[in-house]
């Protein structure tokens, strides 16, 4: 019988380890070209993608490739998700966060149909994760900070969060509902406190991007629903 024999150069194999790959949109866009040049308004952004870089294991990669003003149509037709699909390996991770740029119906660019365009895109999605050995994750869109006099939250993504969670029934995929947790915390916590999560504490009218703050607490709320919940994508976590 023949036998293996291993050797250093075989060790880069063993010990290669699930990376977790993004795309999305702004909500979730990569923060890290910013630099002191920039504005205010810029400066004071962050990515709640980034943050999970403080929540992963040792040499687990997250490769945030999420682009401003993205929907599901537009990811595909930018080449984005080919030059994303092509990196992933077998046992990677491929979270998928997508509604808020799908909805805008006055730009064809983006525009998809939540029943339509939207579903046939994250479909395809999750085929091409699968077909390259990798797991899908979807992620419902996190909230805009529109309250009523209630204070409840009216965040305008119509039937992008819902349809996300049917998707992930239909297809077998796991769902980190970040619309349902995002939604609890901005109404949970008070207001004068929420508000600093997001870019209208700087410039007083964008209830749709996370501060740094903001994004602090979402990647926490992330990795804490992610854990509740048992998902595969938990392994990845310290």
């Amino acid at each position: 019988m023949r036998k293996t024999v291993w050797t250093l150069a075989m060790a880069p194999l063993l010990l290669m380890g699930a990376d977790l790959y993004m795309a999305g949109d702004s909500t979730l866009h990569s923060r890290k070209y910013v630099t002191a040049q920039h504005p205010e308004t810029e400066r004071c952004l962050g990515s709640w993608g980034d943050e999970l870089e403080n929540y992963v294991k040792p040499g687990v990669k997250v490769v945030d490739l999420a682009m401003s003003g993205c929907s599901t149509k537009s990811f595909i037709d930018q080449n984005r998700w080919a030059g994303l699909i092509a990196q992933v390996k077998p046992g990677d991770y491929v979270f998928i966060q997508f509604g808020h740029n799908d909805q805008k119906k006055n730009n064809p660019k983006v525009y998809a149909p939540a029943a339509g365009a939207y579903s046939d895109n994250i479909r395809r999605f999750v085929k091409e994760v699968r077909d390259k050995g990798g797991k899908p994750v979807l992620g419902t869109s996190m909230v805009r900070r529109f309250l009523g006099r209630d204070g409840k939250v009216n965040d305008g993504l119509e039937d992008y969060p819902e349809t996300t969670r049917r998707l992930g029934k239909e297809l077998g995929v796991p769902v980190v509902d970040m619309n349902a947790f995002t939604r609890k915390l901005v109404e949970s916590t008070p207001q004068e406190e929420t508000r600093l999560w997001y870019r209208a504490s700087i410039d007083g009218k964008d209830w749709t991007h996370p501060t740094k703050l903001g994004a602090k607490v979402f990647a926490k709320a992330f990795v804490e629903d992610v854990k509740d919940n048992k998902l595969d994508l938990v392994e990845i976590f310290k």
